[in-house]
């Protein structure tokens, strides 16, 4: 058996919001530090445990991690760490399926390097990816393996921010979306356009903010502003308390965050 005990901060996305027929940047900045461990032994019934987690991260680092048996088959693996409810459960997922790949390959005696973990990590997510919402969670793990500010479009089209900026918001609720509710036949092609250029606008604007070291109070005033009503719009989401922040987390939910 080997022992692996890892710490990554679990990141959130700050602006960016899923269209349909788009292919967005999206903004994801460090929250708190996690850590987590990994026991790991060959056995004759391959399978995760998973002590200490929320219910549904549980059920979804574990169907993440049967996606994974054909790399990581006849291993057993214990997980456990001091992951908190309070922390963003897509930041979460995220961080902990990063960091049990890099454990996984690390007991084969692999170094994989980032686009390698973002590659496999992506073909054993467990749930569908709509239109648009394709790199949310890429984005995501690209923080975590950074530990840095990151604005994430796709896989050719990324970068890190050099500065050291954490957030530490509260969560207040998570929200299940169903389909989209403007689409680009009902709105016409020219306004979908001008509305999938103004949200890439809007994360760019964003980046340089956040490099820049603007508050993150300030941003959300303005920039966050626009976001919500954007999400609320078009996916008939309530639109949030004033100082909160509605962004996308998993497929097809989005997460409430209040400063």
């Amino acid at each position: 058996m080997k022992e692996y005990k890892l710490s990554a901060r679990a990141p959130i996305i700050l602006l960016g919001v899923p269209l349909a027929e788009s292919e967005n940047p999206f903004l994801a900045l460090p929250t708190k530090k996690v850590t987590a461990s990994f026991a790991v032994d060959e056995c004759g019934e391959p399978g995760l445990e998973a002590n200490g987690l929320p219910e549904r991260l549980e059920a979804r680092v574990k169907g993440f991690y049967s996606n994974l048996e054909e790399v990581a088959r006849e291993l057993c693996i214990r997980l456990e760490s001091d992951i908190g409810r309070d922390l963003s459960p897509s930041g979460s997922y995220a961080l902990l399926t990063t960091l049990l790949t890099y454990a996984i390959a690390k007991y084969y005696g692999e170094r994989l390097d980032t686009w390698e973990v973002l590659e496999l990590a992506r073909y054993a997510d467990p749930f569908d990816k709509p239109s648009g919402w394709s790199y949310v969670v890429d984005a995501l793990r690209y923080s975590v393996l950074t530990g840095k500010p990151v604005v994430y479009r796709n896989d050719e089209e990324y970068a890190k921010l050099e500065v050291e900026r954490t957030v530490e918001p509260e969560l207040r609720e998570v929200v299940e979306a169903g389909s989209q509710a403007l689409e680009r036949e009902s709105l016409g092609g020219d306004v979908y356009n001008s509305l999938v250029h103004l949200v890439g606008a809007m994360v760019l604007e964003g980046t340089v903010r956040v490099r820049d070291k603007e508050s993150i109070e300030s941003i959300i005033g303005t920039l966050g502003r626009l976001q919500n009503s954007i999400v609320a719009g078009m996916w008939r989401i309530q639109y949030p308390p004033p100082d909160c922040l509605l962004v996308p987390g998993i497929p097809r939910e989005f997460e409430v965050y209040c400063w």
